[in-house]
Protein backbone atom coordinates (compact mmCIF):
# COMPACT_ATOMS: atom_id res chain seq x y z
CA UNK A 1 0.00 0.00 0.00
CA UNK A 2 3.22 2.81 -0.31
CA UNK A 3 3.16 5.09 -2.49
CA UNK A 4 6.79 7.17 -3.28
CA UNK A 5 6.08 10.59 -4.09
CA UNK A 6 7.85 13.94 -5.20
CA UNK A 7 6.44 17.11 -5.62
CA UNK A 8 9.66 18.66 -6.95
CA UNK A 9 11.92 18.54 -9.73
CA UNK A 10 13.53 16.04 -10.71
CA UNK A 11 10.88 13.93 -9.77
CA UNK A 12 12.46 10.95 -8.74
CA UNK A 13 11.53 8.45 -5.54
CA UNK A 14 15.03 8.49 -5.32
CA UNK A 15 16.76 10.96 -3.84
CA UNK A 16 20.74 10.06 -5.59
CA UNK A 17 18.70 9.37 -9.51
CA UNK A 18 20.52 6.61 -10.92
CA UNK A 19 20.46 6.00 -14.74
CA UNK A 20 21.44 2.36 -14.29
CA UNK A 21 18.98 1.42 -11.79
CA UNK A 22 17.26 -0.98 -14.80
CA UNK A 23 20.02 -1.25 -17.34
CA UNK A 24 23.45 -1.21 -16.53
CA UNK A 25 24.17 -2.38 -20.44
CA UNK A 26 23.25 0.24 -23.73
CA UNK A 27 20.66 0.44 -25.85
CA UNK A 28 21.98 -1.94 -28.15
CA UNK A 29 23.33 -4.15 -25.26
CA UNK A 30 21.05 -4.10 -22.53
CA UNK A 31 22.13 -5.89 -19.42
CA UNK A 32 19.47 -6.37 -16.44
CA UNK A 33 20.28 -4.77 -13.19
CA UNK A 34 20.21 -5.39 -9.73
CA UNK A 35 16.98 -3.44 -9.39
CA UNK A 36 15.05 -4.40 -12.67
CA UNK A 37 11.31 -5.42 -11.27
CA UNK A 38 11.31 -8.66 -14.10
CA UNK A 39 11.64 -12.03 -12.70
CA UNK A 40 14.41 -14.15 -13.46
CA UNK A 41 15.42 -14.29 -17.30
CA UNK A 42 12.73 -11.00 -18.16
CA UNK A 43 13.87 -7.84 -18.24
CA UNK A 44 12.22 -4.18 -18.28
CA UNK A 45 12.84 -3.51 -22.75
CA UNK A 46 14.70 -0.52 -23.92
CA UNK A 47 13.66 2.38 -25.70
CA UNK A 48 14.92 1.04 -28.87
CA UNK A 49 12.98 -2.22 -28.37
CA UNK A 50 9.56 -0.49 -27.48
CA UNK A 51 10.09 1.93 -30.71
CA UNK A 52 9.61 -1.18 -32.50
CA UNK A 53 6.20 -0.97 -31.83
CA UNK A 54 5.13 2.40 -32.89
CA UNK A 55 4.20 1.86 -36.76
CA UNK A 56 0.81 2.98 -36.60
CA UNK A 57 0.45 0.67 -39.44
CA UNK A 58 -0.35 -1.91 -37.49
CA UNK A 59 -1.65 -0.65 -34.39
CA UNK A 60 -5.38 -0.48 -33.08
CA UNK A 61 -6.72 0.95 -30.52
CA UNK A 62 -9.24 0.88 -28.21
CA UNK A 63 -9.53 -3.10 -28.86
CA UNK A 64 -11.66 -4.30 -26.07
CA UNK A 65 -10.01 -7.82 -24.16
CA UNK A 66 -12.49 -9.01 -20.96
CA UNK A 67 -14.15 -5.70 -20.67
CA UNK A 68 -10.78 -3.55 -20.98
CA UNK A 69 -9.37 -1.26 -23.30
CA UNK A 70 -6.50 -2.21 -25.18
CA UNK A 71 -4.06 -1.21 -28.06
CA UNK A 72 -3.14 -4.33 -30.40
CA UNK A 73 0.35 -3.79 -32.27
CA UNK A 74 1.11 -6.66 -34.82
CA UNK A 75 2.31 -7.67 -38.19
CA UNK A 76 5.51 -7.15 -38.19
CA UNK A 77 6.66 -9.33 -35.20
CA UNK A 78 7.62 -13.05 -35.14
CA UNK A 79 6.93 -15.22 -32.24
CA UNK A 80 8.43 -18.86 -33.12
CA UNK A 81 8.75 -17.60 -36.86
CA UNK A 82 4.62 -17.20 -37.15
CA UNK A 83 2.99 -13.91 -37.18
CA UNK A 84 2.76 -12.14 -33.93
CA UNK A 85 0.31 -9.53 -32.03
CA UNK A 86 1.22 -7.66 -28.61
CA UNK A 87 -1.73 -6.39 -26.61
CA UNK A 88 -0.94 -3.72 -24.02
CA UNK A 89 -4.18 -2.62 -21.65
CA UNK A 90 -4.77 0.97 -21.62
CA UNK A 91 -3.98 1.19 -17.67
CA UNK A 92 -3.32 4.95 -17.74
CA UNK A 93 -0.79 6.19 -14.90
CA UNK A 94 -0.32 8.01 -11.43
CA UNK A 95 1.74 11.35 -11.65
CA UNK A 96 4.14 12.32 -9.20
CA UNK A 97 1.28 13.40 -6.55
CA UNK A 98 -0.09 10.03 -6.76
CA UNK A 99 -3.45 11.17 -8.64
CA UNK A 100 -4.64 8.70 -11.47
CA UNK A 101 -5.10 9.53 -14.92
CA UNK A 102 -6.19 7.90 -18.29
CA UNK A 103 -7.33 4.93 -16.74
CA UNK A 104 -9.19 2.55 -20.16
CA UNK A 105 -8.18 6.01 -22.67
CA UNK A 106 -4.07 5.26 -22.56
CA UNK A 107 -1.61 3.38 -21.84
CA UNK A 108 1.63 4.31 -20.69
CA UNK A 109 4.78 1.72 -19.72
CA UNK A 110 8.57 2.15 -18.61
CA UNK A 111 11.63 1.56 -20.96
CA UNK A 112 15.08 0.83 -19.05
CA UNK A 113 16.19 3.37 -21.14
CA UNK A 114 17.63 6.77 -19.14
CA UNK A 115 17.77 10.34 -20.79
CA UNK A 116 21.16 10.84 -18.63
CA UNK A 117 21.14 15.05 -18.70
CA UNK A 118 17.62 14.50 -16.77
CA UNK A 119 17.53 11.04 -15.15
CA UNK A 120 14.22 10.65 -16.72
CA UNK A 121 13.15 7.45 -17.75
CA UNK A 122 11.99 6.79 -21.57
CA UNK A 123 8.14 5.80 -22.09
CA UNK A 124 6.18 4.40 -24.22
CA UNK A 125 2.48 5.73 -24.66
CA UNK A 126 -0.40 5.03 -26.76
CA UNK A 127 -4.51 6.06 -27.28
CA UNK A 128 -7.01 5.74 -29.12
CA UNK A 129 -4.86 8.33 -32.44
CA UNK A 130 -1.93 8.34 -30.97
CA UNK A 131 1.42 6.44 -30.25
CA UNK A 132 5.42 7.53 -29.18
CA UNK A 133 7.90 7.55 -26.70
CA UNK A 134 7.98 10.16 -24.34
CA UNK A 135 10.58 11.24 -21.60
CA UNK A 136 8.60 14.01 -19.75
CA UNK A 137 7.66 11.97 -16.36
CA UNK A 138 9.90 11.28 -13.71
CA UNK A 139 10.61 8.33 -12.14
CA UNK A 140 8.18 9.40 -9.07
CA UNK A 141 4.97 8.96 -11.96
CA UNK A 142 3.55 5.11 -11.82
CA UNK A 143 3.87 3.47 -14.79
CA UNK A 144 3.46 -0.21 -15.13
CA UNK A 145 5.92 -2.36 -16.90
CA UNK A 146 5.78 -5.60 -19.67
CA UNK A 147 8.99 -7.33 -19.44
CA UNK A 148 10.72 -9.27 -22.19
CA UNK A 149 12.64 -12.50 -22.40
CA UNK A 150 16.72 -12.24 -21.66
Amino acid sequence: GNFYKSNEDPYDWNNSPDATLWNSGTEEAPVKAANDPCPEGWRVPTSKEMKLLTPKLNYQAPVEVDGINCGEFGGSYTLDEAPAKVTLPMGGYRDFSGAAYDQNYGGMYWSSTVQQEKVNPDYFFFGNSYIGIATYLGRAAALPVRCVKE
